[in-house]
């Protein structure tokens, strides 16, 4: 026994490194799990570990390699978001995994629905933000042109709420669309009285 210690004392931490540097290739999907296991029971012979340990060093490699593959995957909840703007599998997928970490929250359940309702709207929205910033644009310029009512300009920017237009977005487009139509014709506009 001292003889093989006395042989292997020198190499250990290059035994270390060897099943480090394999670790490292398991958790980042470079190579299989019958790879990783052949690799840890070669070096646990040298390093002296028990079966239980060799047990345990896979399972916290298990682990390392599960986290792995969701920081890559999935990350953090804006890139679920973001890929919930290209399809609406992903959509769904987002949702569920901001439900489940909304749910492991220390709130009330009025709070956690609270903050459902906010995601919900928040993914359903977000992918077309764009298109109903540059819509009130068309809207402004049918309504300074003169091609749509006072009437129907403020039922179609109303209609936007839907997609997370608030009321004071909404009165800011309508005094937008009032100074341009204003400039348009030449009518003095006062302010502030």
């Amino acid at each position: 026994v001292w003889a093989k210690y006395i042989d292997i004392r020198p190499l250990v931490d290059e035994i270390k490194k060897y099943l480090s540097r394999a670790e490292n290739l398991y958790v980042y999907f470079m190579i299989k799990q019958e790879d990783f296991k052949k690799v840890l029971d070669e070096v646990s012979g040298y390093l002296g570990y028990t079966p239980k340990e060799v047990e345990f060093l896979m399972k916290i490699t298990e682990l390392e390699r599960a986290y792995r593959a969701w920081t890559e995957l999935i990350g953090t909840v804006e890139r679920l978001v973001t890929l919930s703007e290209y399809s609406p599998k992903a959509s769904k997928y987002a949702l569920g995994k901001l439900y489940a970490m909304i749910d492991a929250l220390p709130l009330s359940p009025t709070e956690k629905q609270e903050l459902k309702e906010i995601w919900e709207e928040y993914i359903r929205v977000r992918p077309v933000k764009s298109e109903v910033e540059r819509y009130i644009t068309d809207l402004i310029n049918l309504y300074v042109e003169g091609l749509i009512s006072d009437l129907d300009f403020g039922k179609e920017l109303e209609s936007l709420k839907r997609w997370g237009l608030s009321d004071d977005e909404i009165t800011f487009y309508k005094a937008i669309a009032g100074a341009r139509k204003a400039r348009k014709l030449k009518i003095p506009v006062a302010y502030g009285e």
